[in-house]
């Protein structure tokens, strides 16, 4: 992380760079009018970083769930060659079992049995 300083005002850089702490460029002795500049551009510079850095967030991720997959596929075979038992549990088993606790649940936590349901029907 690279550390901004300025000739006017550099103390502390030893610990901002042993805790690795950023701090804005701007400078207090910048004039009220440079630093309303700093923040009117930075705020274009960030919107459009953020918006590119989404855009290719979201054309990775169905790449990185792909591979993530074949990753644990990949290793489940090797454990199993190794000689490893793998059990694959009754999902609808664990959720019918599960349900006393989880209307106890509802009844103690606002909301909680919307999320519940959310949960479960994300799993199947």
């Amino acid at each position: 992380m690279p550390i901004i300083t300025s000739d006017s005002w550099n103390q502390g850089d030893a610990a901002k760079i042993i805790t690795m702490t950023p701090y804005s460029a701007a400078d207090p002795s910048m004039s009220k009018e440079a630093s309303h500049q700093l923040l009117y551009w930075g705020s274009f510079i960030f919107a459009y970083a953020n918006g590119t850095l989404e855009a290719v967030a979201k054309e990775t991720q169905a790449f990185v769930y792909d591979k993530a997959s074949s990753d644990d596929s990949e290793l489940l075979g090797k454990l199993k060659a190794a000689g490893m038992q793998v059990n694959t549990p009754n999902k609808d088993a664990f959720i019918a079992a599960s349900r006393p606790v989880y209307q106890e649940f509802s009844k103690d936590v606002k909301g909680a049995k919307e999320v519940i349901d959310r949960a479960i029907a994300l799993g199947k």
